[in-house]
C-alpha cells in the first residue's frame, strides 16, 4: 500500500481555492486511511498555509521559477509514493512529466477537468458530470475515476444528507446564499448582490447569507451595501461552517465550481454565474441536462437591474426550483471521496 502521498497543488487570486480545498478533503480521508500527505505548493496564501499546518501536514513550498518535475522529485525522500497533480498547467499533462514522475518507481495520479491529452497516470480523476460523456486517451493501466460516483465532498455532507429529509423551496420567503469562490476577481457578488436588493417583490427574500473566500478583496464594498440594503444579511470569510449554511437556505447562487455540488448533495436548487471557461461549459451543461439554472457570466448582463428582473422570476418559480434540486441530488454521491480512498489504497 501507498505509504506518502504527495500533492501538487496551488491557490492564489487568478485561480482561487477550489483545486486546494478539495484536495485538502482528499487529503484528510488519505490521512485517516494511515497515509502520511504532504502538500507541494508554490503559491499559496498564508491563511491556507496555517491551515493545513494546524492539520500537521507538511506543506513544501519551491521556487516558483523551478521545473515542475524538480520541484516535485525534491521533495520526496524514496521511491513508491503517490503523486498527485490538481492543477490546469498544462506540465502536468506532457508526456515529459508524466513520465519522468513513473519512471522513478512513484505512481501518478491526475486529477483533471480536460480530456484532450494522452494520460500515463495510474489514476485519473474527473469528478465532473461531463467526464461520464467524454471519452480519455490512456495508458493500459490506467484506472479511470469519472463522474459525480468519485465526488470529493467533506463528510459533512454526508452526515447532513444521511438525515434524508425532503428539503424543498416552498417557502414564501427565501433565504438565498452567495459564494463565488476564493476570490472571486471580478466581483459577481457585489453585482447579485445588487440585483438582489433591487428586485421589485422584496418581501420573497427572507435573508441573504453571503460566504466570501480567503482571497476575495472587496470585503468592504460587500458590507458597505449590506449595510444599506434593508435586506436581513449574514457575511462569512472563509468559514468552516459552509456545508451548514448550505442546509439552511433555500436556494444557493454560486460559479459553477464545487460549491454546486455541494448544494446538491444537500437537494438545494443552484442558479449559476460562472466566472471562467471550465465554469461556463459546466454551468451549460447542468442546464442542458435540467439540474441547474444557467445565467451566463457577468458579462453578459448590461446591469444588476436587467438581471433583478430574471432572479425575481427564478427565485419565485417553486416548482422549477424543486425539479431542479431534486433532479441535481439524484446524481451526486456523498460516498465519493470513500471510493476514490479505496482505490488509491490498492495501487
Amino acid at each position: 500500500m501507498i505509504e506518502n502521498c504527495y500533492i501538487r497543488v496551488d491557490a492564489n487570486n487568478k485561480i482561487g481555492s477550489g483545486h486546494l480545498l478539495r484536495s485538502e478533503i482528499l487529503a484528510d480521508e488519505l490521512k485517516s486511511a494511515g497515509i502520511n500527505v504532504f502538500f507541494i505548493c508554490k503559491q499559496i496564501p498564508e491563511t491556507y498555509k496555517a491551515k493545513l499546518e494546524n492539520k500537521n501536514y507538511k506543506v513544501i513550498i519551491p521556487s516558483e521559477n523551478m521545473p515542475e518535475t524538480e520541484a516535485i522529485l525534491n521533495a520526496i525522500d524514496t521511491t513508491n509514493n503517490l503523486v498527485i497533480t490538481d492543477s490546469d498547467d498544462k506540465v502536468f499533462y506532457t508526456a515529459e512529466f508524466q513520465q519522468k514522475i513513473r519512471s522513478l518507481g512513484n505512481k501518478l495520479m491526475t486529477i483533471t477537468f480536460y480530456n484532450n491529452t494522452h494520460f500515463y497516470s495510474d489514476i485519473i480523476l474527473n469528478q465532473n458530470i461531463m467526464a461520464t460523456y467524454q471519452t480519455y486517451s490512456t495508458e493500459p493501466y490506467t484506472i479511470k475515476l469519472l463522474g459525480t460516483k468519485y465526488l470529493i465532498l467533506k463528510k459533512d455532507y454526508r452526515l447532513l444528507a444521511s438525515k434524508n429529509e425532503k428539503i424543498k423551496a416552498n417557502h414564501e420567503k427565501k433565504t438565498i446564499l452567495l459564494t463565488f469562490g476564493g476570490s472571486d476577481a471580478d466581483d459577481r457578488t457585489s453585482f447579485v448582490y445588487e440585483a438582489l436588493t433591487q428586485i421589485n417583490n422584496i418581501q420573497a427574500i427572507n435573508k441573504i447569507i453571503i460566504v466570501l473566500g480567503a482571497l476575495y478583496q472587496y470585503k468592504n464594498k460587500i458590507e458597505q451595501l449590506a449595510a444599506t440594503s434593508g435586506i436581513p444579511t449574514e457575511i462569512y470569510m472563509n468559514t468552516p461552517r459552509m456545508p451548514y449554511l448550505i442546509y439552511e437556505s433555500d436556494i444557493m447562487i454560486s460559479s459553477g465550481g464545487l460549491t454546486v455540488w455541494e448544494a446538491a448533495a444537500l437537494q438545494k436548487p443552484v442558479i449559476i454565474i460562472a466566472g471562467s471557461d471550465r465554469e461556463i461549459k459546466s454551468g451549460k451543461f447542468l442546464a442542458e441536462k435540467q439540474l441547474a439554472y444557467y445565467l451566463g457570466t457577468k458579462n453578459d448582463w448590461s446591469s444588476s437591474q436587467e438581471l433583478s428582473s430574471t432572479l425575481q422570476r427564478i427565485i419565485t418559480n417553486n416548482n422549477m426550483l424543486n425539479s431542479l434540486a431534486s433532479n441535481f441530488h439524484k446524481v451526486v454521491d456523498t460516498n465519493g471521496v470513500l471510493r476514490v480512498v479505496e482505490v488509491i489504497k490498492k495501487v
